[in-house]
């Protein structure tokens, strides 16, 4: 696992969205990443980096309606299913006062249910 720190506005979120491909210049000039990865000494492409690393953003990109197991359970079925299906599969019949909706849960709980459903 790897953390990475500093003071707000030092480019933390731009440098780690670059890495993965996932940076979105809003500005009209444009760039050419030109790197090279290894992993324990041994070069690897691009496209292998999405198979090895996880990014949890440090905005909640979480549904604020479900409660963190169902997040999980979202999270956890399969790809293949539309987002419609995933939402009906992962509605509870009944509710709990077992496990707390994200939004009103601490932001250690919310960050947990992020990296457990980040893939």
């Amino acid at each position: 696992m790897l953390a990475m720190m500093g003071p707000s506005g030092s480019g933390k979120t731009t440098l780690l969205t670059t890495l993965i491909g996932k940076f979105n210049s809003s500005s009209s000039s444009s760039f050419v990443l030109i790197c090279s990865f290894t992993y324990n000494g041994a070069g690897i492409i691009s496209s292998s980096i999405n198979r090895l690393t996880r990014f949890v953003s440090q905005d909640d990109i979480l549904n604020p309606h479900l409660t963190v197991s169902e997040t999980l359970l979202f999270t956890a079925l399969p790809r293949s299913l539309t987002v419609q299906q995933k939402l009906t599969l992962s509605t509870p019949s009944s509710p709990s006062s077992a496990s707390p909706l994200v939004g009103t849960s601490s932001s250690a709980i919310r960050t947990f249910a992020a990296c457990s459903a980040a893939r």
